[in-house]
């Protein structure tokens, strides 16, 4: 119950406080109004902390240790980013020159899309203008944003206005090119489906065939 006292080795204004490490007896003492005393003890032992033990942590660095204040907890796993991409790049050139020339013609096409689609429009166009609209519009496609919703469109306005385009002719590429390329995905999931079915159905009838055996 509250209102009692502490005492023992170590007990300075009811506050637990050892100078050293080792065993302590501590006992708290309680008198309640009828003049009725208990005392209750407990032995406490103290060790010396120097610091957190040395383990094997998995994205994060704490420093300094030991310490007597504020710790820090560093997030490493940009580490782990980094040796990925070394170690992409330590891989052979037959495997490293094929990606890098698949990313140049996505690059490329990309701009001739949008040349196309210009062209179809009867729009004026220069092949440099045609160029950094081309890659603005792609580092907006690069931000954290789930599926780059509104931020996509909203920049190919503004980009298609900076180039005395209207900002109708920016929303209409934008949209065309979201409606191609959801077409591709529906066209990979019909696909990924069609497969799946047949290795299900061969799956199953190869079943029926051995317990048709058996």
């Amino acid at each position: 119950p509250a209102g009692g006292s502490f005492g023992g080795s170590g007990i300075v204004g009811n506050i637990f406080t050892p100078s050293t490490e080792g065993t302590f007896s501590v006992f708290y003492l309680y008198t309640d109004g009828n003049g009725c005393a208990g005392a209750q003890t407990q032995t406490v032992t103290v060790s010396a902390c120097t610091g957190i033990d040395e383990r094997e942590t998995t994205g994060c660095t704490i420093y300094p240790n030991p310490s007597t204040g504020i710790i820090n907890i560093q997030y490493t796993k940009e580490v782990e980013i980094i040796k990925e991409i070394n170690s992409f790049f330590k891989k052979p050139a037959l495997v490293i020159y094929p990606i890098i020339l698949l990313s140049g013609v996505s690059f490329f096409t990309g701009i001739f899309q949008l040349m196309f689609f210009l062209i179809f429009l009867k729009e004026s166009y220069t092949f440099a203008g045609v160029l950094i609209m081309r890659v603005i519009i792609m580092v907006s496609a690069a931000l954290p944003i789930p599926a780059n919703l509104g931020i996509y469109e909203g920049v190919s306005v503004l980009v298609f206005k900076g180039f005395g385009l209207t900002a109708e002719t920016g929303l209409s590429f934008t949209l065309i090119t979201r409606l191609i390329d959801f077409t591709f995905v529906a066209l990979g999931i019909f696909l990924i489906i069609y497969y799946a079915a047949g290795y299900l159905i061969k799956f199953l009838n190869k079943n029926n065939y051995l317990n048709s055996k058996n």
